[in-house]
């Protein structure tokens, strides 16, 4: 309608908690679809139409620290995650030649829909693995998002903005 597609955002994501052997195969299939399935064919729907335009555009998807550290009691969600991450990295290079510039950003704990049945104890905790104590808020990451869109040199990127930090490995 408007002539042209600049952003795609992928940002939608499920868990269903549970430790492998007790994850049913259908939660696992579910958590796949949605994670990894629906990037994918959000992809194939939009980033021909971002490479074919001229000029490029941005595609971003929201991913998790889980995908990068795992975590007990998350094996379908954390391997979803990593999932995406090794897909967009890979759509990254693909379509580079196209000046689409692909990245992921991982928002860390804030609340949301998905955290808000979270027990507050665990809630504290997630704060205090970070190193400023506190999660993180929806609006700094929209700041963020926003600005990575006026970005024209940045790709194949994956982006922790909350201060929890990992070691290199």
């Amino acid at each position: 309608r408007l002539g042209r597609l600049d952003a795609v955002i992928h940002a939608a994501g499920i868990t269903r908690d549970a430790l492998l052997a007790r994850q049913s195969p259908d939660d696992w299939d579910a958590i796949f679809a949605v994670n990894v399935e629906g990037a994918q064919r959000l992809a194939r729907a939009t980033l021909p139409i971002l490479a074919g335009q001229g000029g490029g555009g941005h595609w971003i998807a929201i991913g998790s620290h889980a995908g990068q550290t795992g975590s007990a009691g998350q094996t379908a969600y954390a391997a979803s995650k990593a999932a995406l991450n090794g897909l967009t990295l890979s759509w990254a290079r693909e379509f580079a030649a196209h000046n689409v510039r692909i990245n992921t950003v991982l928002p860390g704990v804030m609340p949301t829909p998905m955290t808000e049945s979270l027990d507050p104890e665990v809630m504290r905790s997630y704060a205090q693995a970070n190193v400023l104590g506190r999660i993180n808020d929806p609006s700094e990451v929209a700041r963020f998002i926003s600005f990575l869109l006026t970005t024209h040199n940045i790709s194949g990127q994956v982006f922790a903005l909350d201060s929890r930090v990992h070691r290199w490995a």
